[in-house]
């Protein structure tokens, strides 16, 4: 389960030049720079991009090639993670989340922050619902860019319910 305003799909290129994070998605499908690329690549109908509203021309590419599904902000109110995740026949889930994700007035420091993010009450209940019904391999969370102690610490109780909701079960 990746939530992440973009997809991170981006290919590694010298005529585009991108920051690796701009690119893992794609390469724990197999696609990615030496060294880099997962071992045992994910099939791309396991991957299931959420949340994602930032996409560049290559990425979209790779989503309509390889069919890796998309839920929109819109369809995150309630369950959509856990049906996306039983639908793909997973026995567990890894859950990436890019603070991005988010709307950016929940959240101060966001790294690079896109307009239009799910809200954290709605994100909160779609975590609680996915690890209740599918059992949790691992979790990240990315992307937490404070711009001061003070800032942090204002945007902690927001992070710690993040992490509470996706050890719920």
């Amino acid at each position: 389960m990746w939530l992440d305003a973009h997809p991170d799909l981006g290919g590694i290129s010298p005529d585009r030049p991108r920051a690796f994070c701009g690119t893992v998605a794609r390469a724990i499908l197999g696609d990615g720079a030496d060294g880099l690329s997962a071992a045992s690549p994910l099939p791309p109908e396991r991957l299931v991009l959420a949340g994602t509203r930032s996409v560049d021309d290559d990425e979209q590419e790779v989503i309509d090639e390889r069919g890796i599904r998309m839920l929109p902000v819109a369809d995150l109110t309630g369950t959509a993670l856990a049906d996306a995740v039983q639908a793909t026949g997973a026995t567990s889930v890894y859950v990436h989340i890019d603070l991005d994700v988010l709307d950016p007035g929940v959240l101060a420091g966001i790294g690079d922050p896109q307009p239009f993010g799910v809200g954290l009450a709605e994100l909160l209940a779609e975590l609680r619902a996915l690890v209740a019904r599918v059992p949790l391999a691992g979790a990240g969370i990315a992307m937490f860019s404070p711009e001061s102690a003070d800032a942090a610490e204002a945007d902690l109780p927001a992070i710690l319910r993040l992490l509470s909701a996706l050890t719920a079960a």
